[in-house]
Parts: C-alpha cells; structure tokens; sequence
C-alpha cells in the first residue's frame, strides 16, 4: 500500500525502489544534490511539479506569475545555448594553433599542442590536440592526439621550433610546476 503512494518507508525491501529514491522522487523528479548544475529539464520540471501541486483554492500564484517564470526559463535557454555556441566558436577559432592546456604531461610539464580539431556533446565542448608522437609496436610513430575540455586551454603559444620543450608555464611558475612533480 505505502508502494502505490510513493510513499517511501524503511521496511520496504523493493531493491528498485530504493535504488530509484536515491536519484528520483517519487514522481520522477532528478534530485540535484549540492554542487551539482540544474539542466533546463529541470527547471522545466520543476515549473510543471508546482501546476501539478497548486491548490486552486489557497489564491496562490496567479497566471502572469506563471508566464514571467516561463519567460525565465526562455531567458535562461537561450543564454546557454548562446553561451555554448560562443565555445564552440572560440574553439573552432584554435584548429592549426599551438596551445597550452592546463594538464601536466610526463615530463612534468603543461601539455603543449597543435589543435588539430574540436567536437562537441550537449553544452560540452572539447578539443583534440595533437600532444606529439607516440611509437607503435612495429616501430611506426603516429601523432598523439588526445582530446581535452575547451576550458583547459590556457593559452595560444609561439614555439620557435614547433615542440613546446622551450615555452614557460604562465605566470612563471615552473619552479612551483618542477617542486610539485619531483
């Protein structure tokens, strides 16, 4: 019986329903815990929870309170879709450049690469650099090519012979970089 109303209780022995709680409500709704981001389904899904939840005869919210939260949510799709297209365009803009990326190789050094392409999943961003070479089994090398988030670029580099072994870490911090390696 506590089962049909979402009711959950300690004696329950359903593995599914307790696996379920803790990651949906009862209803469904994706539970966010702290540090985690809210994806515009969820706000939707909120927005839906509270029409579904009103009780017309407590006079709580009236319809224009309803449309400005929708509006809202418009507002905030279109920043993020706005702020996505604005990544993928910066990166789009780095194919052919040497970067540095915040990401320590080996050597104990920032790597240094040619980006050599960019992809992008939802809001998520990333750009393939080519890292150096790498020796295959039969003797052959090939070009590294790893692919990092779009936010670990640091910076766009000048290496007087392509390799990156000559370029300072930011900030002159390759001591601190060498100390925290060794």
């Amino acid at each position: 019986m506590a089962e049909s109303t979402g009711v959950n209780t300690q004696n329950q022995t359903n593995s599914s329903t307790k696996t379920n709680s803790s990651t949906k409500t009862n209803r469904g709704t994706k539970i966010i815990k702290a540090g985690q981001e809210l994806d515009k389904n969820a706000f939707l899904q909120i927005l839906s929870a509270e029409l579904a939840n009103q009780d017309p005869l407590s006079g709580g919210k009236d319809g224009t309170e309803y449309v400005a939260q929708m509006a809202q949510f418009a507002n905030l799709e279109q920043m993020t879709n706005l702020n996505t297209s604005m990544k993928f365009s910066g990166a789009s803009s780095l194919i052919g450049k040497t970067v540095m990326l915040d990401s320590i190789n080996d050597k104990g050094k920032y790597h240094i690469g040619t980006v050599t392409g960019i992809s992008k999943d939802g809001s998520i961003v990333r750009v393939n650099v080519n890292v150096g070479k790498i020796k295959l089994d039969d003797g052959t090398e090939v070009d590294d090519i790893r692919q990092f988030m779009y936010e670990s670029v640091i910076e766009v580099v000048e290496t007087p012979d392509g390799s990156g072994d000559n370029v300072k870490p930011p900030d002159g911090s390759e001591d601190d970089n060498e100390s925290k390696n060794a």
